[in-house]
């Protein structure tokens, strides 16, 4: 191979090098968080509004939304993908003294059970994946603060 050659492969290679993509694993974190927590915000097209109503699952994508009239009241979601994959959240507004509202959730996904083979493809177990993040969120007279623990 002569040297100009050469040159424009390796010229050739540095320029396609950033077009190249091997996987999108480890791109994200807690992806299922980008799922829609209720039916309403679904049928919106799964975009976050910002709506002053008695939907208490409103409060996992904006824990800022809670309101005194959503107090007492339980918000459940359930999903049921495809194999043994769900999803949901449940969460409840409480009513305590010194405080106008308490909102805390939890939402989690569980991916199903997995074979375990070792290195020679033997099965050895199962074993499962789920992730799971809890949210919390306080109404005062004068302040509102919510927090979404990623644990």
């Amino acid at each position: 191979m002569g040297t100009s050659l050469k040159n424009y492969l390796f010229i050739f290679l540095l320029m396609t090098t950033p077009l190249l993509h091997s996987q999108l694993g480890g791109a994200r974190v807690y992806g299922f968080l980008n799922l829609s927590p209720s039916a309403s915000q679904t049928a919106l097209g799964g975009k976050h509004f910002v709506g002053f109503d008695y939907d208490v699952l409103q409060n996992f994508n904006n824990p800022a939304l809670i309101r005194s009239v959503q107090t007492l009241q339980i918000g459940f979601n359930y999903t049921g993908f495809v194999t043994d994959i769900n999803y949901g959240q449940i969460g409840y507004v409480w009513d305590l003294p010194k405080v106008e509202a308490l909102f805390t959730g939890i939402t989690y996904m569980n991916y199903g059970n997995f074979a375990g083979p070792n290195e020679a493809g033997e099965i050895t177990g199962t074993f499962n994946a789920s992730e799971m993040v809890y949210t919390w969120a306080m109404l005062t007279n004068s302040l509102t603060i919510g927090i979404p623990a990623l644990p």
